[in-house]
């Protein structure tokens, strides 16, 4: 089983429930909140609403819950095995070190907090719920005051003193955040308290603001969109209006890529990434079409199908 399966299948077995008993009317603590939303045809009854009392659905629940959650927390919490939660001590400065793992690890525990999130929803597990709030303490050590949240960068700016915040495209910072979103509305949603939202929103705040004053080239920061989910989550949740403007900015600044023109920024023509003619197009990270081009170092090579700009 897969790292996203393990992280996941508890959000998917409370999701598939909400939709065998949806209600008819829209409630507004679903594991996606579309109750005020003019659009959404369904919608999904609050989280803790539907538990699973027999049969397959309710063998694979009750194995997530005594199996995968209480291993996949200690596996994220050993700092050999994963180092995961390791480098949210150290950008706490509760721990010395460098940060280990990929740069999307952010996000991979914020998805297995969600997990815990949405299954203490059903259980009300008071052991789930002390093991969120100890995970959301050393998290907000990490936070700086104007709401940035990133492990990578943090522990490189201790360690160095330089900032490194937004200044390489796979750092996935934008894609952390967004499952740190979508993780304290879930939080917030089963348990009633804030503590994980309060940090959400300081982070979509950043957001707000980063986008506000950045350049177009910050199209190509958007490697993965759960920043795009996380932040309409956050505007469901909150109801603030700049949340819901950052989500159509978000999306505007996708569509920069394909339309703007060639001399200012970044443009896409026959489904490969080009560039402005005044930079040298090659090499660029192999994708399968536009939107984004992405600096790699020379001895990246693209293979079929993937195509290098100028290639066929």
């Amino acid at each position: 089983m897969n790292r996203s399966t393990r992280n996941f299948l508890p959000v998917a077995l409370l999701s598939f429930a909400t939709l065998i008993a949806r209600p008819a009317t829209a409630q507004d603590k679903g594991l996606v909140n579309t109750s005020a939303s003019t659009y959404a045809k369904l919608s999904g009854v609050d989280v803790g609403s539907v538990s699973w009392q027999q049969g397959f659905w309710a063998d694979r629940f009750k194995v997530c819950r005594e199996s995968m959650i209480p291993t996949m927390w200690a596996l994220y919490h050993d700092p050999v095995k994963n180092h995961s939660f390791r480098n949210f001590e150290i950008a706490a400065g509760l721990e010395k070190g460098e940060h280990k793992g990929p740069p999307f690890h952010d996000g991979d525990f914020y998805k297995l907090f969600e997990a815990v999130a949405a299954t203490y929803a059903t259980t009300k597990d008071p052991a789930l719920d002390r093991m969120m709030d100890e995970a959301i303490t050393v998290i907000a050590k990490c936070q700086r005051p104007d709401g940035y949240l990133n492990t990578q960068a943090t522990i490189a700016a201790l360690n160095t003193g330089k900032g490194t915040e937004f200044q390489d495209r796979l750092n996935f910072e934008s894609y952390n955040l967004g499952h740190l979103m979508t993780a304290a509305c879930v939080h917030y949603r089963a348990t009633g308290k804030t503590t994980m939202l309060d940090l959400a929103k300081k982070a979509t705040d950043y957001l707000y603001n980063f986008y506000q004053r950045s350049s177009p080239e910050l199209a190509r920061n958007a490697i993965c969109p759960s920043h795009y989910m996380g932040v309409v989550e956050m505007y469901r949740t909150t109801r603030d209006p700049r949340y819901l403007e950052l989500s159509k900015n978000l999306i505007n600044i996708r569509g920069w890529c394909r339309t703007a023109p060639t001399t200012t920024r970044t443009a896409c023509r026959s489904g490969r990434c080009r560039k402005p003619a005044a930079t040298p197009c090659a090499p660029i990270t192999c994708l399968r079409a536009w939107p984004t081009c992405m600096p790699k170092p020379a001895t990246k090579r693209c293979s079929p199908p993937w195509t290098r700009c100028g290639t066929t």
